[in-house]
């Protein structure tokens, strides 16, 4: 069986809640649509990443970059757009979908770039089944450029298409609720368990990738960011802005806990990762250590970050973004390579 989305949020009111009398129906059909509506909203699972513009690939290069996200679980149809500069044919390949091909504009000349002018290449993919909740979800968007032809990727995103309906064991059915009728232990359980769900409205709040291998799965490290410092420096060209949601209004919380996974390794011995925020909390995450000798996804340790103020206008407590930096070093003789990187909010 399935459950109806509604179309537009319902906010049940209040008005005709009161000590010692029964809520009515009415209430607690809104509260269900409720329900049903934060479940039915869909996720973004990679915000926009870019490798351009530069560097730029040609040549008949044939590459991977990996790509890491954490589902909803509630959608089962994802929509993928690729936006790219250059020139000739190039064959993109996500995951396991079938080849496209992609013919993209000329780099516009001077420096008035808009992304949001280009064309995008949109990928839908129906999945077989739904996905099992908050579930790392590993994926290779693989590009083969063709000959004499080059290629910037501009804007590289995925989204979650929402659906009207939900399964029944993640919606609640409002034709059980009736007037006169009492209502059951296992319809308040699901109402609590989505007022409790902290994932409705999860954010992934950046991605940043490279080039990893090649098309046939050869470890390259061209485009890898890399270091050889025995002291932490940063990985990232830009910072990410990060502001933790106040799902809990926790009295006296200022922080939150935001996370990174990373494509990593090193040619031998032990490097480390860490997070590191500045403004806003400023704290230093613990390190993690990088020991593969191939490309592997590794969590890292938290980071805690400035918690919104509902307060503020700008919900954030010092007025700006706090940023935070993806840095590393090495503890042995060795380099450290990361390819790929998310950072986002906690999945439990």
């Amino acid at each position: 069986m399935t459950v109806l989305v509604p179309p537009a949020r319902r906010t049940p009111s209040v008005r005709g809640i009161k000590a010692t009398q029964p809520v009515g129906a009415a209430t607690w059909g809104d509260m269900a649509r409720l329900h049903n509506w934060l479940k039915g909203q869909p996720r973004a699972l990679i915000p926009g990443l870019a490798t351009g513009p530069g560097p730029g690939f040609a040549d008949t290069d044939d590459l991977k970059l990996g790509l890491r996200f954490y589902p909803s679980g509630y959608h089962h149809t994802r929509l993928w757009t690729v936006r790219a500069t250059g020139s000739g044919n190039t064959d993109i390949t996500i995951g396991s979908l079938s080849t496209r091909t992609m013919n993209p504009p000329a780099p516009p000349s001077g420096s008035g770039l808009s992304i949001p002018m280009l064309e995008p290449l949109e990928v839908v993919e129906e999945l077989a089944s739904l996905p099992t909740g908050m579930t790392a979800v590993d994926v290779d968007f693989r590009f083969e450029v063709g000959e004499s032809d080059s290629w910037d990727l501009m804007d590289l995103s995925c989204w979650e298409i929402p659906h009207p309906y939900l399964r029944d064991a993640d919606g609640q059915a409002t034709s059980r609720i009736v007037s006169g009728q009492p209502i059951t232990a296992d319809l308040v359980s699901t109402l609590r368990s989505g007022a409790a769900d902290m994932l409705i409205g999860h954010r992934m709040l950046g991605a940043w990738a490279v080039p990893y291998a090649t098309g046939a799965g050869s470890t390259i490290t061209t485009y890898a960011a890399s270091t050889t410092s025995g002291t932490f420096g940063d990985l990232w060209d830009f910072p990410v802005p990060a502001l933790a949601r106040n799902t809990t209004q926790a009295p006296g919380a200022t922080t939150e806990a935001v996370y990174c996974d990373v494509l990593a390794w090193v040619n031998s011995g032990t490097a480390e990762v860490r997070l590191k925020g500045t403004g806003g909390a400023g704290g230093t995450g613990s390190a993690t250590s990088i020991t593969a000798t191939t490309p592997t996804w590794v969590t890292m340790e938290p980071l805690e970050v400035e918690l919104e103020d509902l307060s503020e206008t700008t919900g954030m407590p010092s007025n700006t973004f706090e940023v935070v930096d993806l840095q590393g070093r090495v503890t042995t003789a060795t380099t450290l390579y990361v390819a790929s990187a998310i950072l986002y909010e906690a999945t439990s």
